[in-house]
């Protein structure tokens, strides 16, 4: 969850309303939960997780975010 992109004209994670999250291991869960809660700390925004199959080195998790605009 460390690189991320929020809109170029003053976005917000405060207006994410779904994200979905691809875990390469599903064992990765409580720690990306732990980081996904860094993140939104008040209202959590709807979310959908699945386990991705993709060898991509080093990647690990992948997410999808969606903002009002």
């Amino acid at each position: 969850l460390g690189n991320f992109v929020v809109a170029e004209d003053e976005g917000s994670l405060e207006r994410v309303v779904k994200v979905t999250v691809l875990l390469a291991r599903p064992e990765l869960y409580r720690d990306m939960n732990e980081a996904y809660a860094e993140f939104f700390p008040g209202a959590k925004p709807a979310r959908s997780m699945v386990r991705f199959g993709a060898d991509i080195p080093g990647v690990l998790v992948a997410i999808d975010a969606v903002a009002l605009a």
